[in-house]
């Protein structure tokens, strides 16, 4: 058993602070990485959608031939998107955790 001594009590309002920080990042990158792939796949033409019927694809063979290579661009897009974001926060929650004098 540990005892409750000060630099006990400031390791775990540490790992508390980082736990959120961590949060507060997740949560900023999160939204691009996940629209702009949706709107990379919703953005594939019609013709290609009645194409994948025509020739049978299922939804493994549509989403490998047609949607990825079609979402492509917007995928990447949106990582870029996601990791501007994350550093930002990363720098935002750097600067919120210095101590206030």
């Amino acid at each position: 058993m540990q005892l409750d001594t000060p630099d006990n009590r400031s390791s775990r309002v540490v790992r508390r602070r980082r736990g959120r920080q961590s949060v507060f990042i997740a949560l900023a990158a999160f939204q691009p990485t996940l629209i702009n792939p949706w709107q990379g796949v919703s953005g594939i033409p019609r013709s290609y959608r009645e194409l994948a019927d025509v020739l049978t694809f299922g939804w493994f063979d549509f989403a490998r031939i047609i949607a990825i290579p079609g979402a492509l661009p917007q995928i990447f897009t949106g990582l870029h998107a996601a990791l501007i974001y994350a550093w930002t926060q990363v720098h935002l929650a750097a600067a919120r955790a210095w101590p206030r004098h």
